[in-house]
């Protein structure tokens, strides 16, 4: 019995330094939180962009049924604007699946010094019709400092926060791009544009997935802005919105000084 109690008290012993935490135990403890919520956000990530595929895909076959049913009622001006519905639906899930795409290409890419000047002047390029039909003046630096980044995910950032500033912006919009260099060694990129503003809740929530832009009537896609905070994320950043005094709202991102 006594032969018992000592191996008992020998093996407590030689077990007891190993219920201490040590400095692996902490980065083990770290990197499995930090995994559970990877997962975690992978998770609700899948279910959003899963919903966001499923609305217009719904969408798309609802109106091939009925350009298949043998309606004697349906005019061929009635059947036309159908198609238009219809191509217009695709072209939202090939914009989705190209935002998608970028995420993709996050573990191939190098953080590199941009030409932002070049990067705007493309994505001003790729808005032009939109520009014009919206009659927008656009006020813009003339010299961009330099930051490290990708430059085709920040054609797509710029792409999509003028999108939303022209679609949102006052009538005639008229929005101003900038860069101001930070003590810390960032540089903050800006966009500021003559709307309405949001209200304050969904200034706080505008980068979340499935958060739909709002002012009156209009409603904007619920993914873009997310992608935008992902993407801005990867190359070592951060994304901001802030309400203006006077109306309008000033969206931007943080990246590193090149």
């Amino acid at each position: 019995m006594r032969r018992h109690r000592q191996c008992q008290i020998r093996r407590q012993t030689s077990l007891q330094p190993l219920d201490m935490p040590t400095d692996d135990d902490t980065i083990y403890t770290e990197l499995d939180h930090a995994l559970q919520a990877e997962v975690a956000e992978l998770e609700a990530f899948a279910h959003t962009v899963a919903h966001q595929i499923k609305s217009p895909l719904n969408v798309v076959a609802g109106y091939t049924s009925l350009l298949m049913m043998e309606n004697e009622t349906s005019t061929a001006e009635e059947r036309a604007q159908f198609l238009n519905i219809i191509q217009d639906t695709v072209a939202q899930i090939a914009k989705l699946v190209d935002e998608l795409l970028l995420l993709a290409d996050a573990h191939t890419i190098e953080l590199q010094p941009v030409d932002m000047a070049a990067v705007v002047a493309n994505t001003l390029a790729r808005l032009d019709d939109m520009i014009t039909t919206h009659q927008a003046e656009i006020v813009m630096p003339e010299h961009w400092p330099v930051a490290l980044g990708y430059a085709p995910w920040l054609e797509e950032i710029w792409l999509n926060y003028l999108t939303n500033a022209l679609k949102y912006g006052g009538r005639p919009p008229k929005i101003e791009l900038g860069a101001t260099p930070q003590m810390n060694g960032q540089i903050r990129f800006w966009i500021q544009d003559n709307g309405l503003g949001l209200p304050q809740g969904d200034y706080e929530r505008i980068f979340e997935p499935f958060v739909r832009l709002r002012t009156d009537e209009k409603s904007g896609h619920g993914l873009g802005l997310s992608i935008v905070r992902r993407i801005v994320r990867r190359m070592n950043g951060e994304t901001y919105v802030n309400k203006l005094p006077g109306g309008g709202s000033v969206f931007g991102f943080l990246l590193p000084e090149a």
